[in-house]
């Protein structure tokens, strides 16, 4: 199946070269902690990293929390209206949350076992598909010996289709990965946001709905 999005250009306004995004200041280093991001020294590595390149803004991060946070503060712009991608896993309930009060999203996953659990179908079930297919589609076989589909974007559209922006980065979103040592880049330029709206159609026409069986 074929998807056609309109991709019109895309203005960003010109800001400084390098901010930051709040951390949580209360957080201690804690050499034993099984938080891995609690045990790095320097805790400028909470911090984003903004860069203005040409026409396009990059978000650099590093650590679980704020990667999550910064995730989700993308989901919950006013100007985005859908969002797609292909993820690996999706069992995060945070950002889960802040997909299901989208218009619509239709997001590729791995074919895996969590993703037939009760606890993640009932939160599937809140999405609202972008397209006719459902939200939530499935490629790939289940087992060790198979090839999967790793990829970790999504791509933020307006209320027209237009590509706006791309997270993409190690981070799978689950709740474990926030204690991982992971890296996350938050792209808002329109060039990259239409590369990988491509390679989301690419996967889209390989995979499958996901059968939800638990709806309460």
């Amino acid at each position: 199946m074929s998807i056609n999005i309109k991709m019109p250009k895309v203005t960003i306004t010109n800001r400084s070269e390098r901010s930051s995004m709040t951390h949580d200041r209360r957080r201690v280093i804690n050499k034993d902690d099984k938080n891995l991001n609690q045990r790095v020294k320097d805790v400028g590595r909470r911090r984003q990293s903004v860069f203005i390149r040409g026409g396009g803004k990059f978000h650099i991060l590093f650590d679980g929390p704020n990667i999550k946070r910064g995730i989700n503060r993308m989901i919950n712009r006013k100007e985005t209206s859908y969002v797609v991608g292909c993820v690996t896993h999706l069992t995060n309930i945070s950002i889960l949350k802040y997909l299901s009060n989208k218009k619509g999203v239709c997001i590729i996953l791995t074919k895996a076992k969590e993703t037939r659990e009760a606890k993640n179908q009932k939160l599937y079930n809140k999405l609202k598909p972008a397209y006719p297919g459902g939200a939530l589609r499935v490629v790939g076989d289940v087992g060790w010996n198979t090839a999967l589909m790793h990829h970790k974007f999504i791509v933020g559209l307006s209320e027209t289709g237009e590509p706006q922006w791309v997270v993409n980065g190690s981070f799978d979103m689950t709740e474990k990965a926030t204690s991982n040592i992971e890296n996350l880049m938050i792209l808002e330029d329109e060039e990259v946001a239409k590369c990988y709206t491509e390679e989301f159609k690419r996967m889209y026409s390989l995979s499958k709905p996901l059968k939800i069986n638990h709806i309460i």
